[in-house]
């Protein structure tokens, strides 16, 4: 049996969040965080990334008010 290589080839990408390294640049402002983060999404898909991992609750914080998480 052969498999196609380029089938499973896992091309990685690490956006960092923490003290914004990677995102978001832009602060207080949900729609220009949004716009932002799909901007860079389209410029890895460019770069032909087909993984992206991206960190989340960089500080023990959350991006959003919550009861759970302040």
């Amino acid at each position: 049996m052969r498999v196609d290589c380029k089938l499973y080839e896992f091309r990685g990408v690490w956006v960092a969040t923490v003290y914004d390294i990677d995102w978001p640049k832009t602060k207080n402002d949900a729609e220009a965080q949004k716009k932002e983060f799909i901007q860079l999404l389209d410029k890895l898909q460019s770069l032909n990334f087909n993984v992206v991992m991206v960190q989340i609750r960089p500080t023990s914080d959350a991006f959003y008010k919550s009861k759970i998480n302040p």
